[in-house]
């Protein structure tokens, strides 16, 4: 883009990529470094967090990697658990909470407690 110098990091490992640049332009925010997360998509048979899913995208759930057991006995009692298919139905305008399909209702989660929860693509 004119007027934006952009460097792009990849981090292999998961996929995630880190764009930053430098603004330049008027006010009190010109000149200051801006840090951006573009993940791309995941494809089916890829695994990952239900965090990474976008709206439409079906997953079912291998696992569950969280420390807090309070919040792992909570959404097993919701219904997530191994080998459940979850569909990701919409997102809140600034991301968080996300609102998904999971035996037969509607559930919102945060984003972080998404990230606990390991899944395969489906769909």
């Amino acid at each position: 883009m004119f007027g934006h110098n952009r460097n792009m990091n990849r981090d292999i490992g998961n996929g995630q990529e880190c764009g930053i640049h430098n603004g330049i332009g008027r006010g009190p925010s010109s000149g200051k470094r801006k840090h951006i997360h573009l993940v791309h998509s995941l494809k089916i048979g890829e695994e990952g967090h239900l965090s990474d899913l976008h709206r439409g995208q079906k997953c079912i759930v291998l696992d569950f990697h969280n420390d807090n057991k309070i919040l792992r006995r909570r959404l097993l009692d919701m219904g997530i658990t191994k080998n459940v298919e979850i569909t990701v139905k919409e997102t809140a305008p600034l991301g968080d909470p996300v609102d998904i399909y999971v035996r037969g209702y509607d559930l919102c989660l945060r984003k972080a407690d998404m990230h606990g929860i390991d899944i395969r693509i489906i769909e």
